[in-house]
């Protein structure tokens, strides 16, 4: 009786191809240990009447599958490579096909499950070996060329001495067929997208002041073909002053089709005061399931802007309107510096803390009467210790609206982090923080 050792490898070997059309397999280790095939004995032994190269080609196969053999030019396919064994072999990857007509991504392959399949009732090793997904980027019938893998099979036979015998497989070299996509009567709003995608749009400050810098982000969001994306068109109003957009993405391609988002960031300025409206913005890309071009857009938004200088209104205001203004507000700086004074002096152990006053030129809606201030700078104290964002903002607003110090704007700016969509950024968080620390005397 013969003895049996079963040994499956695979080892990759890297060559000179052309870099720009394909991808060279990374080295794969553990894959391809010695695992159990049914009945390697009757399959490995060559017999005297037995061809080494045709014994492996019956028992090794190599086969490609395509996700699909006619496409749309820029729609995402996978091709992939598996090997199937019976025998005691070690396998090298001698060739990998080029794609001079596609962007290719290699596939990240998993073979640590053992996996057995059965063809024309006989029992194999299933391998999945390589795997591309490619983006077409010319129209036309295109042949893939096939993956090679060279074979050894080896065993030792009654007497201990070592047999082998050597032969090559190869995958089929299938067939794509490529198509242009369908003419539209309105291409006007295409984005080059092809896939299946949705979009919101939003403003980091839903209120600002004139001049001052907010920006319009747009999010796609989808799967497909990302690659020939461009920037959907805004229609701003006259008021609005748009700079370059900056374009962020963040696309897997190890799943497929590849999913991920795009995000487009147009800073913005207002030269007016006033509510302004952006009107949706329009989307549109081509679905290949559907064979049609598909349109979507975002809702309106609405910006507010509000001017800055408190002292351009006091100088349209009369004289008397004037003078009680100044006097308001001599009231109020006068207030705070005794309140921040209490407050240092009641709670030393903080050193240089926020000295938390809600009261500025902008803030001028203040009762001419308050509470205890010491006790209002506890109360900010306790919200500036909370460490979760939404909760410090949601504590913060709700102490702005128990107070009549609280103007509009700060308001406002609480109302945006609260019901923007995502969580709250530190960075969000900072600014209102340092904003409060700046209206403070």
């Amino acid at each position: 009786m013969e003895k049996f050792y079963l040994v499956t490898i695979i080892i990759l070997c890297s060559g000179a191809f052309p870099a720009a059309s394909q991808n060279v397999p990374s080295k794969v280790s553990g894959i391809f240990d010695d695992l159990p095939i049914d009945d390697p004995e009757s399959r490995s032994v060559l017999a005297s009447s037995e061809n080494a190269e045709d014994k492996i080609k019956n028992n090794i196969l190599l086969k490609t599958r395509l996700s699909k053999n006619v496409c749309y030019l820029g729609e995402p396919i996978l091709v992939s490579y598996e090997l199937y064994t019976a025998l005691q072999s070690k396998s090298k990857i001698s060739a990998v096909p080029a794609f001079p007509h596609f962007i290719s991504y290699e596939q990240k392959q998993d073979n640590e499950e053992i996996s057995y399949k059965k063809i024309n009732k006989k029992q194999f090793r299933f391998y999945n070996l390589l795997s591309y997904q490619l983006i077409p980027l010319d129209t036309g019938n295109w042949k893939f060329e096939p993956v090679i893998v060279h074979n050894t099979v080896s065993y030792e036979n009654a007497s201990g001495k070592s047999i082998s015998y050597e032969g090559t497989v190869k995958s089929d070299d299938p067939y794509i067929k490529v198509i242009p996509l369908p003419v539209a009567d309105d291409l006007l709003h295409f984005s080059g997208g092809i896939g299946t995608f949705k979009i919101a749009a939003g403003v980091s400050m839903d209120s600002c002041r004139t001049n001052e810098k907010n920006s319009l982000v747009i999010h796609i969001e989808g799967s497909g073909n990302f690659s020939g994306f461009m920037m959907p068109s805004v229609s701003w109003p006259a008021e609005i002053t748009p700079e370059s957009p900056i374009e962020t993405e963040n696309v897997s391609y190890d799943v497929f089709p590849p999913r991920g988002t795009r995000k487009f960031e147009i800073p913005f300025t207002i030269g007016k005061d006033g509510n302004h409206r952006i009107p949706p913005v329009l989307f549109s890309y081509f679905d290949p399931a559907l064979h049609s071009y598909q349109s979507i857009a975002s809702e309106e938004l609405s910006v507010v802007a509000i001017i800055p200088d408190v002292s351009e209104d006091i100088k349209l205001q009369s004289p008397r309107s004037v003078n009680k203004l100044l006097i308001s507000v001599i009231a109020i700086i006068t207030a705070s510096l005794i309140a921040a004074v209490a407050y240092i002096r009641h709670s030393r152990k903080r050193g240089k803390m926020i000295k938390k006053a809600l009261m500025s030129e902008e803030n001028l809606t203040i009762e001419s009467t308050v509470e205890n201030e010491t006790d209002i700078y506890k109360e900010l104290e306790q919200i500036a210790g909370i460490e979760d964002n939404r909760a410090f903002v949601e504590a913060l607003k709700q102490f702005l609206k128990s107070k009549n110090y609280a103007s509009k704007l700060m308001l406002e700016k609480c109302d945006f982090l609260l019901y923007a969509p995502g969580d709250i950024p530190d960075n969000a968080r900072k600014e209102l923080e340092q904003e409060l620390k700046d209206i403070i005397l």
